[in-house]
């Protein structure tokens, strides 16, 4: 039987299942399954069984899928490559030059961002290997 929890304080309750039983805190408001006689010792109110109700719904029409961009296997290669010339780079590892890759989609923004003298969002070694490789 369903009880709810209105003793304004959280109770723990012993929960009986197959393999044995269980210890389980019920909070303020919670419902749990309990046997009628437990519920009632323990002071908690009885929930009402939900009546059956027959709903129909009507089906709504599909959403329209998103567009997924394209992708050309150049720009593909060109990301690809611009992560293998990070890895290159001594004092960057692979983690970094993800993060590079993350920021940067390839080569040519970052050599943009560099004669742009942005600051660059990564530790100062890092800033100045990438600076030193891409100028």
């Amino acid at each position: 039987m369903k009880f709810i929890n209105n003793t304004g304080k959280n109770v723990k309750v012993r929960v009986d299942e197959e393999k044995g039983c269980r210890w389980q805190t019920v909070h303020v408001a919670e419902v749990v399954d309990l046997l009628p006689h437990y519920g009632d010792n323990l002071g908690f109110a009885k929930c009402e069984e939900p009546k059956e109700v027959n709903i129909t719904i009507a089906k709504m029409p599909p959403e329209p899928k998103e567009s997924v961009p394209s992708v050309t296997l150049e720009e593909l290669n060109e990301e690809v490559t611009f992560e293998k010339k990070l890895n290159e780079v001594k004092g960057i590892g692979k983690k970094t030059a993800e993060d590079v890759a993350n920021v940067f989609k390839n080569a040519e923004a970052l050599k943009k961002a560099i004669e742009d003298k942005k600051d660059l969002p990564f530790r100062d070694d890092v800033n100045k290997l990438l600076k030193k490789k891409f100028k």
